[in-house]
């Protein structure tokens, strides 16, 4: 199983994220200073990889997802992650990392992928905080119009 896990990863990272990169780039090149619409680019967090579950103590890098464990599916969603903020440098594109700011915890999660409720609330109150002084810059007539 590890060295099919390992061509697969080899695989799927090296044709999965250059394909998704190319798709970001074309939309970053969509942006301009007149543009009707800007990109903003969101990191994908998962309940498995590092750390212990601090409502259940599982150990997250052992979970099995797929054919593979947390740790081993944790660094294929990290490579696509790594493109996504990559793409993020380009001009015009934001890219909020709700990876880093999620935190990895039972509460928040229905299953390894999916948020319950609260987590839903909690990855929107960090998008709103990340992108809240974004939209200002970008439209601070709409903000005030939106915040009264």
């Amino acid at each position: 199983m590890v060295a099919k896990t390992t061509q697969a990863y080899r695989i799927i990272t090296e044709s999965g994220t250059n394909a998704m990169a190319h798709s970001f780039l074309a939309i970053a090149a969509c942006n301009s200073p007149v543009a009707t619409f800007r990109a903003v680019l969101v990191t994908q967090p998962a309940f498995y990889g590092h750390g212990i579950d601090d409502a259940s103590y599982i150990n997250l890098e052992t979970v099995a997802v797929a054919d593979a464990d947390g740790w081993t599916q944790w660094k294929l969603l990290q490579r696509f992650n790594a493109a996504t903020t990559e793409v993020g440098n380009e001009p015009g594109v934001t890219v909020i990392d709700v990876t880093v700011k999620m935190p990895k915890s039972s509460r928040f999660f229905y299953d390894l992928i999916y948020y319950n409720n609260d987590g839903a609330e909690q990855v929107a109150s960090i998008i709103q905080e990340d992108l809240s002084p974004i939209l200002e810059t970008w439209s601070p007539d709409f903000c005030r119009v939106h915040a009264e």
